[in-house]
């Protein structure tokens, strides 16, 4: 309408911003696509180094726990390897001592590895590598049966010890073991009397053909009459011998009318036969009689023995009553028993393992033994690889050895010049890292350096002058400038002096000793006279309080009569006051309430 008047506008205008922003749209989508392609590519390297990690932690925990498998197997091996060198074992022997430490952790509640203690024990003790299999079992069993009161060692000495005392083979070593677990349960002989008592008695008793039955039934009648295990087999000791090697002893036994050998076989007859037809002999003898041909027969300390056998007692069961029997029927009841102690190892691990307890402790040997049998392939592995790096080291070695000393010395010194390089270049480098990292730091939270060393500058200043006057003092004390040094040891000197002279003033009330002669001298008498003025003062000032409590107690002790007087009109107040409320309330008792 206004174009048509003549009045109009006429607008003309240039798209000078369409170019720019279509410009700047594709440098934001190049920079979009670029940031966005180096996050993928990122995330893309994080996970595969993520998954190279993981990769390589799980190759590393089991190669880690191969060689700690290996290594337990090693001690295993190694284990066997020694008692196979004690024992000078074959091939052949040294996998059947394997086998036999092998089997001993599934039959028994013992590892392998504390079947291997036990073989070492066996061999040490002088048996050859497949008497120590054979005798390993029986040994663990008559551990296991002691109830803790024998190790394996201490078991592994028992049974053997006793087969050696009656030259019995390794395959005797159960039987060995029935027996001795089947006296402690008939008799007060226990497991742990087995080291300080059997071997003694098994000694002497195999050399005078006495047998290991007997041996035992005599120890455990002893036994139950409270007599130690070491005095036991003294005891039994002193009567074997006397009877077997003394003239005398014999003769008095003779002359009872008591055989001591036997007319077949030559061989001394048991000590506890001859004890009981001693008895019996002698029941129509005077006391006195008696009691001297005892101590001739068998000795002072053999008179034990005799007295357990001849006063022996055995409980048992009869027709379903209990019964105790005495003298030559309980030995005779006991050598029986002794005769069925077959199997009493192998009761004794049945009992024990047939419990919570036993099982527990059955599937913890399995394990072990399970662990063993699967540790040693690992070892098998690994031993080859460690052999070839020991190899390898033990060749540079030789190498190194090979090379004169003096090369020796410069290489050692270009090494330690290198490495000393190295330290120097890595410390400046960490230290000009650590610079600029603190000078960032410090940038970051408002604080210059030189705001800092400004601040810190006069406290600089002044730790600096009092280390120069220290460091002055201190040259000087020593150079003696100027006569300070002793100056300042007069001075130390005279400090000490007062305080001894305080001390002895105030405990003795006066000097002695070095004190006195020092205070005696005449650089001293100020200090002296400074010291009697302060004891003075210090002595007025104790009389005028001790004065004043005099006083102040002879005071109020004179005025009791009056606090006396006081206190009773006081009372009397009291009461007269009562009696007048008294008064009041009984008056008006009577009266009618208003209520």
């Amino acid at each position: 309408m206004l174009n048509s008047m003549g009045l109009g506008f006429v607008f003309t205008a240039r798209d000078l911003a369409s170019s720019k922003m279509r410009r700047l749209e594709r440098h934001f989508t190049s920079l979009d696509e670029r940031v966005t392609g180096g996050t993928q590519r990122m995330t893309t390297a994080f996970r595969q180094l993520a998954v190279g990690f993981a990769i390589f932690t799980a190759g590393a925990i089991a190669v880690a726990g191969a060689f700690a498998l290996a290594n337990a197997a090693g001690r295993f091996e190694q284990g066997i390897a020694a008692v196979g060198a004690v024992t000078k074992a074959t091939t052949q022997e040294l996998g059947l001592l394997r086998e036999a430490a092998i089997q001993a952790g599934i039959q028994t509640q013992f590892s392998p590895d504390e079947a291997v203690e036990g073989l070492t024990s066996l061999a040490t003790a002088g048996q050859t590598a497949t008497q120590a299999t054979r005798t390993l079992i029986p040994v663990l069993d008559l551990a296991a049966g002691s109830l803790g009161q024998l190790g394996v060692a201490s078991a592994a000495e028992a049974v053997v010890g006793t087969l050696n005392a009656y030259g019995m083979a390794a395959e005797e070593a159960a039987g060995v073991t029935d027996k001795l677990l089947r006296i402690t349960q008939l008799t007060n002989f226990q497991t742990r009397d087995f080291e300080g008592g059997l071997a003694k008695a098994a000694a002497s008793g195999a050399v005078f053909s006495q047998s290991l039955d007997d041996t035992l039934i005599t120890m455990g009648l002893l036994r139950n009459r409270n007599i130690d295990a070491s005095s036991s087999a003294t005891a039994y000791r002193e009567a074997v011998r006397r009877v077997g090697s003394d003239a005398r002893a014999q003769q008095a036994i003779l002359g009872a009318g008591i055989q001591i050998f036997d007319q077949t076989s030559g061989k001394m007859r048991s000590i506890v036969d001859i004890m009981s037809d001693f008895s019996s002999a002698s029941a129509n003898m005077t006391e006195e009689e008696r009691n001297r041909r005892v101590a001739v027969a068998f000795g002072a300390r053999g008179l034990l023995a005799f007295n357990s056998v001849m006063n022996a007692g055995f409980t048992t069961m009869r027709d379903g009553a209990e019964i105790t029997l005495r003298g030559a029927e309980a030995i005779e009841a006991l050598r029986q028993q002794m005769d069925m102690a077959g199997g009493t190892a192998e009761g004794f691990r049945e009992k024990l393992l047939d419990t919570f307890e036993g099982q527990k402790t059955l599937l913890q040997g399995t394990l072990r033994t399970f662990a063993v049998v699967l540790r040693e392939p690992f070892a098998k592995v690994f031993k080859p690889i460690v052999q070839a790096v020991v190899e390898t080291l033990n060749s540079i070695l030789k190498v190194f050895q090979a090379i004169p000393a003096p090369i020796k010395k410069v290489l050692a010194g270009i090494t330690v010049a290198i490495g000393g390089i190295l330290m120097l270049a890595g410390g400046v480098l960490a230290a000009k890292a650590t610079i600029a990292l603190f000078a960032i730091g410090l940038k970051a939270l408002g604080i210059s350096l030189a705001g800092i060393l400004t601040t810190l500058l006069p406290v600089i200043l002044i730790l600096g002058v009092l280390a120069a006057a220290v460091a002055g003092f201190s040259y000087a004390f020593k150079r003696n400038l100027g006569g300070i040094a002793d100056f300042s040891r007069r001075l130390w000197g005279s400090v000490q002096l007062l305080f001894k002279g305080l001390k002895q003033l105030f405990e003795q009330g006066g000097f002695s000793g070095a004190v006195r002669d020092e205070l005696a001298s005449v650089e001293n008498q100020g200090l002296k006279r400074f010291l009697v003025s302060i004891y003075q003062i210090t002595y007025r000032i104790g009389q005028a309080w001790e004065g004043f409590k005099d006083g102040f107690t002879r005071s109020i002790t004179s005025a009791a009569p009056v606090f006396k007087d006081l206190v009773s009109a006081l009372s009397l107040l009291g009461h007269e006051i009562a009696m007048i409320f008294t008064g009041v309330s009984g008056g008006a008792a009577p009266q009618h309430s208003s209520k």
